[in-house]
């Protein structure tokens, strides 16, 4: 029996391939025909998984992106803060020491707690958005290497 525009073929398969097909063709409606040209024109056409595997690199390249940009702000956000509070804390004297690190332990696990209940709140920090106001990285590093007005340090 011949189908006008198609060419019959008779392939031979694993008995087991062949209840795949019934039953794969059985459960979705199809002919074995279209099934089997349609899966033809997947594995040589390469179609399907090539664009998805391309969309899916895509996706992983600008998230690797925004995770690189935001790394760089975050280290540019320490060392600023680093030089702003080197800038400005005085050296303790020998006697303050128990006591300002018993204060430092306090402040640092309240900051682990607040922290703690921002992410499990889902409140996360968005860089992007705390740093919005400054245009690009010369902007940050120029803004961490001047001290606040009327602080009396010298640069």
């Amino acid at each position: 029996m011949s189908v006008k525009g198609k060419t019959q073929i008779k392939p031979y398969v694993t008995p087991e391939a062949r209840q795949l097909l019934k039953t794969y063709c059985l459960g979705k409606g199809m002919s074995e025909s279209s099934v089997v040209e349609t899966a033809l024109r997947e594995y040589f056409g390469d179609t399907r998984d090539s664009v998805l595997l391309m969309r899916r690199l895509d996706r992983n390249d600008r998230n690797v992106e925004r995770t690189r940009r935001e790394l760089g702000l975050l280290t540019e956000l320490v060392a600023s803060f680093l030089r702003v509070w080197y800038a400005h804390t005085p050296p303790l004297q020998p006697g303050d020491k128990d006591a300002a690190q018993r204060g430092a332990k306090h402040r640092y696990d309240q900051l682990i707690g607040h922290v703690a209940e921002r992410l499990k709140g889902g409140r996360g920090l968005n860089l992007e958005a705390i740093l919005a106001g400054i245009s690009d990285m010369k902007e940050l590093a120029a803004a961490a290497a001047r001290p606040p007005q009327g602080s009396g340090v010298d640069t």
